[in-house]
């Protein structure tokens, strides 16, 4: 779960987190937090059926149900093209993760994407529950091109087509930092955010 404020807990490094809206505003039933999209899903229905704040963490409540005509399905934290990667570089995407309703019936796995546009890949994570997780993944940049040089750090689900699904999961705190760990939250509404060396986490935004 999210840091409690005032807790005064710390990081030894520099660290930004590149999502502009972590902290998900905007959202309302029907409604994505700004920024935020679906991608593919085809033949699913995808919504999001609210939102509010938890033990002082800001979530949304996403629901897929339907039966897919493709193999995946993805809820973005940000657009296509805000975040520049460089060759080399090593990238974390991180978000909190919990089962509101439904199952992983007919659902393969659910993951962590960090697409480059040519490239996709994905870190598994543990199946929800009742229980908030955090979900992580780690990569090092490689072949960028002009057209592959942006990051877009995701939830992901691989389906099986014609297999039907429903599941609601409540999601908060997602983080894009250039780093090989993910590091303590640092909650965004509007803009990225820095945190230097030793900075309190008071989670202010």
């Amino acid at each position: 779960a999210r840091v409690p404020r005032g807790s005064g807990l710390s990081d030894p490094a520099l660290t930004r987190n590149e999502i502009r809206n972590g902290e998900a505003r905007g959202a309302a039933a029907g409604v994505l937090p700004t920024y935020w999209g679906f991608s593919t899903g085809d033949g699913l229905t995808r919504e999001i059926t609210g939102g509010g704040v938890e033990a002082g963490m800001s979530y949304v409540e996403v629901r897929f149900s339907g039966t897919p005509t493709v193999n995946y399905a993805a809820l973005n934290f940000e657009s296509a093209t805000q975040i520049a990667a460089s060759e080399g570089e090593v990238w974390t995407a991180s978000y909190l993760y919990k089962l509101i309703a439904g199952s992983m019936s007919n659902i393969s796995s659910l993951a962590v994407r960090l697409a480059q546009h040519q490239a996709s890949p994905t870190g598994t994570v543990t199946a929800p529950d009742s229980q908030w997780r955090r979900a992580s993944f780690t990569r090092t940049i490689s072949d960028t091109t002009p057209d592959s040089a942006r990051l877009r750090p995701a939830l992901f689900l691989a389906l099986t087509i014609g297999q039907p699904i429903d599941m609601t999961l409540r999601v908060g705190n997602a983080q894009l930092e250039k780093a090989a760990t993910a590091s303590r939250y640092i909650p965004t509404q509007s803009a990225a955010r820095s945190r230097g060396p030793g900075a309190c986490v008071d989670g202010s935004a």
